[in-house]
């Protein structure tokens, strides 16, 4: 109670708590939409035809940070900025100007997932090729759906943005495979799960949209769109490669799982790695409210207020992740059991990475912290050499160890990254993000 009350104190950590407020309540409801999804997928499909679905989404959520081109970052920067100066035409260009380029960069990388996938279907497993067919149109839908939640959190309707992706899409994926089975009399296979998550997505995305155009200011509607192409490219692509390499971090391990070992064991091993973000609820919640916060105080030069935001956000998530991870790891066995008893194998893995999201929330934004900045790059490289370490262990660890193998590569280097991304912070921006000693309570 008394840490609440030294948030309240001040206007940032008002506004933080009730920002996140807001947040966590609907990532905590998603998060619960989304477990229990997982949940009747993996008893509908059965742990063969839920490894094709799940090892086709991790192909497909790669493509899909593709086609997004950073945009979706870039959109939280540049709305923040644009809104706080009231620039209008720019705001206005900005958004179609994104949109364009991420629809036609995702009908591309729909084509080419497409033709690969006819190409090799002779050697790929049974249902493989026409569950990445129907993922192929996800890629578009998702593409959109991104970024126009990081629009909307530009706009700080934080909340609003999060309640398409986390809620509704979930909410609407889960009564259509209920509608299928009532319909048809059976369980749905890896394709046809598929492609109602395609429907599912669509809807979603087209309620994003209606929420943004009701959320933009009435100025940016009657605006005349300008143009700052160069600018934005200059900006999304760093901020593209650094969501692409932390998205080929997080699922280097299930696609090499599921090349090495095979489908089934990559959705086992699926399951395991979808319940350890649950931990970092707390840190999510907390960021995406203070991401357009960091962008406004560092453009202000607001340098001691940027440092008591950063403080803050790294306790509040600390707080929240420690209760989570250690209830986590102690309950692991008969949560996994709820998908069912072969999912129980998964158990090491849940421990090792609820660990590295500990970490991650300990360590606080620090990812943010450089791409609202201006420090984009600093990012990329600390995730490329990353990443390349992540693809380079992987292999031998996953042949050696199995599933605990990839999960001691995966999670710790996720936690070297993070301690790696706070170091160049606090050397860059002279600003501890963290609870390490040295940061204290700065409110």
């Amino acid at each position: 109670m008394k840490l609440l009350a030294g948030f309240s104190k001040t206007s940032l950590g008002r506004l933080l708590l009730r920002g996140a407020g807001g947040s966590l309540g609907v990532t905590v409801a998603g998060m619960a939409l989304a477990m229990g999804l997982q949940l009747l997928l993996a008893r509908l499909l059965g742990t063969e035809h839920y490894g094709v679905y799940a090892y086709s989404l991790s192909i497909v959520s790669l493509l899909v940070l593709a086609a997004r081109m950073g945009m979706d970052t870039a959109a939280v920067r540049f709305v923040s900025q644009y809104g706080a100066a009231k620039d209008w035409n720019l705001l206005r260009g900005f958004l179609r100007w994104a949109h364009l380029r991420v629809l036609g960069v995702a009908l591309g990388l729909g084509v080419l997932l497409v033709s690969v996938a006819w190409l090799f279907r002779q050697s790929l497993s049974d249902g493989l090729p026409s569950t990445l067919a129907w993922g192929s149109l996800l890629i578009p839908c998702l593409g959109l759906l991104g970024l126009r939640k990081g629009a909307l959190q530009g706009l700080r309707r934080v909340a609003l943005g999060q309640i398409p992706e986390q809620v509704v899409r979930p909410v609407l994926l889960g009564c259509l495979l209920g509608l299928f089975f009532w319909l048809v009399g059976r369980s749905p296979q890896a394709p046809e799960a598929m492609a109602l998550a395609t429907l599912a997505a669509l809807l979603a995305t087209l309620a994003a949209g209606w929420l943004l155009k009701s959320n933009l200011p009435l100025e940016v509607k009657e605006a005349a769109p300008s143009q700052l192409g160069r600018k934005w490219l200059g900006v999304s692509l760093p901020l593209w490669l650094v969501a692409g390499l932390r998205q080929i971090l997080h699922q280097t391990d299930i696609l090499l799982v599921g090349a090495l070992l095979g489908t089934t064991e990559a959705g086992i091993y699926g399951v395991a790695t979808r319940l350890a973000p649950l931990v970092a609820l707390g840190l999510n919640a907390v960021n995406s409210i203070a991401a357009p916060l960091i962008s406004e105080l560092y453009a202000q030069q607001r340098h001691r207020e940027l440092q008591t935001l950063v403080t803050q956000a790294a306790w509040a998530a600390s707080l929240a992740s420690l209760p989570l991870g250690l209830g986590l790891v102690l309950f692991r066995h008969p949560v996994l059991s709820l998908f069912g008893e072969d999912f129980r194998r998964g158990a090491p893995v849940v421990v090792i990475l609820c660990l590295a999201q500990l970490v991650n929330a300990f360590t606080g934004p620090v990812g943010w912290l450089l791409n609202m900045t201006g420090h984009q790059k600093v990012n990329a490289r600390i995730l490329s050499w990353i990443t390349g370490l992540n693809l380079l262990l992987n292999l031998p660890a996953i042949l050696w160890l199995g599933l605990p193998g990839a999960a001691l590569v995966t999670g710790g280097l996720q936690a070297v990254k993070n301690l790696w991304t706070w170091f160049e912070v606090r050397r860059r921006l002279g600003v501890n993000s963290s609870i390490l000693p040295g940061s204290g309570m700065a409110i």
